[in-house]
């Protein structure tokens, strides 16, 4: 497919705003997949480049900027951008909730200059059926890639734009869907990034995240994310996570790892097995992930977690109220959170909380029984992460 005025089968490119705690996941587990099938690829971290060379730093962390990507003109940005530098037939933008503007200005910009290039959406942003036509311009790309992007990705590298499974087209005034692709059970078959594209300057404190597994065991109401992993949940090897943790430590020097699962402890032997390779392995790097509350693991696990570098964990407690949890489909009890809370800080495990406020159903008295609870359990918390307002947007309710 590589014409021969191009040094790149594929350019991947990430568009500002994201964070910028470390490298974003997504962008660096599909190059890596583009990379494994024999594709060369391109790496433009926009997001990261343009913080770097600006003294704005305030746009990206903090959040009282979010509407400024929204509403404001991006010109000054995109113009910093050399689009000469794209050296690759077949050009992919991975997309966020905060990147989405800027991303389909920019590939606007791409194809206007550049009419033969082909041009990729894809990312959680763009997860659900009924958003490309409300939320992607059909004059923005020439596909959008639905749910997991691996084998999708390197199939229109393969074969180009041939009524792939897993991608929306242009058909007429509006987008046409080709179906949904099957979900990849094994885990182990896409191969974790290295992150060789990366410029470590602009990330000094060297953190790193991985994905271990995808999908969920639960299906809390208020959560988008068992619907995009098809309510399906899977998971890596432990040996593949733990050799991917210590290649971090040792290869880029990180000095700390955080898990982007939506559950870690999902499979409890599967834990202790990672656990166990990690002790073997002396790895003293700490790392941090999200867990859910659950009654019956074993505190003896939680201690070995602890001793193979586990030193934050972040929970869903959602609510202090009973009543609340129920009507959020959560599968404990506020006795139950106190437990696993508990629990957690005897093992000297940093806590941290998410929240949820104004859930359907609460009253007044349920959101003091929050408080309440807050209270109860403030000296065994380390911080609340968030507070949110409901993002309910193809979740159950």
């Amino acid at each position: 497919m590589k014409p021969h005025s191009y040094a790149y089968d594929y350019a991947m490119i990430f568009c500002p705003r994201w964070g910028v705690w470390g490298p974003w996941t997504a962008p660096a587990y599909l190059l890596s997949a583009v990379r494994n099938a024999g594709f060369s690829a391109q790496y433009l971290d926009y997001n990261a480049r343009l913080y770097a060379q600006n003294n704005s730093p305030e746009l990206w962390t903090e959040n009282r900027h979010h509407q400024y990507w929204i509403n404001e003109s991006l010109d000054h940005l995109i113009n910093q951008i050399d689009i000469r530098e794209i050296d690759a037939p077949v050009v992919g933008f991975s997309l966020t909730e905060t990147n989405l503007r800027f991303s389909i200005e920019l590939a606007r910009k791409i194809k206007k200059n550049y009419p033969g290039k082909i041009i990729l959406f894809g990312g959680h942003r763009v997860f659900y059926e009924e958003e490309p036509d409300n939320q992607v311009p059909l004059d923005a790309c020439d596909a959008i890639v639905k749910g997991e992007g691996e084998i999708t990705l390197i199939e229109i590298l393969k074969n180009g734009l041939n009524g792939n499974p897993g991608t929306y087209v242009p058909n007429g005034n509006k987008w046409a869907f080709n179906g949904d692709r099957k979900l990849q059970k094994d885990l182990d078959l896409f191969p974790w990034p290295k992150y060789e594209d990366i410029d470590w300057d602009i990330y000094p404190a060297r953190n790193i995240a991985i994905m271990g597994s995808r999908g969920c065991i639960y299906k809390c109401a208020f959560c988008n994310d068992v619907e995009r992993a098809g309510y399906k949940f899977r998971k890596r090897s432990a040996e593949s996570i733990a050799e991917e943790m210590t290649y971090h430590k040792e290869k880029n020097r990180v000095k700390y790892i955080a898990f982007n699962d939506p559950i870690i402890n999902a499979d409890f032997r599967h834990l202790g097995k990672l656990c166990d390779l990690m002790l073997q392995n002396n790895f003293n790097l700490p790392w941090g992930a999200n867990f859910s509350i659950r009654k019956n693991m074993p505190k003896e696990l939680i201690c070995k977690a602890k001793n193979a570098g586990l030193r934050v964990v972040c929970l869903g407690l959602e609510s202090g109220s009973s009543k609340v949890l129920k009507l959020m489909k959560k599968m404990f009890t506020v006795e139950e959170a106190e437990w696993f809370i508990s629990a957690l800080d005897e093992a000297r495990i940093k806590v941290e909380l998410n929240m949820v406020a104004g859930f359907p159903g609460e009253t007044e008295k349920d959101f003091q029984n929050t408080i309440d609870f807050i209270t109860k359990i403030s000296p065994k918390v380390s911080r609340i992460v968030s507070v949110a307002t409901l993002n309910l947007d193809h979740s159950y309710l």
